[in-house]
């Protein structure tokens, strides 16, 4: 994974990764139970600050400030897929009429 870092949070990139972690769980169980037990897979969506061959560092919060919030950092050895998302600002007339009648 390419090193990457910026000066603005704002000019970060907004992604969802997915992701393998660990799951437990408390109180006895046979040797097969413990061996049967998987991984989880898991999905976050933020703003991704940096990326090297240690891990993905994302935020949930950026501010113009240059502050950050709810901060991650994932082991790149965990990451399964990285995928970029795009904000459309423009909206459908149906759209803009269903958002008029929720607000009356």
């Amino acid at each position: 994974m390419r090193k990457r870092s910026v000066k603005s949070p704002r000019e970060c990139p907004l992604v969802e990764v997915a992701w393998k972690d660990h799951t437990s769980y408390r109180g006895w169980r046979s040797k097969d139970d413990a061996a049967a037990l998987g991984l989880a897979m898991c999905y976050d969506v933020g703003y991704l600050l940096d990326g090297s061959k240690d891990g993905l560092t994302l935020a949930a919060t950026v501010c113009d400030d240059g502050g950050v919030n709810n901060v991650m950092k994932i082991p790149s050895q965990w990451v399964h897929a990285i995928r970029r998302l795009r904000c459309s600002t423009t909206r459908s007339k149906s759209a803009a009429s269903r958002s008029k009648k929720r607000m009356i």
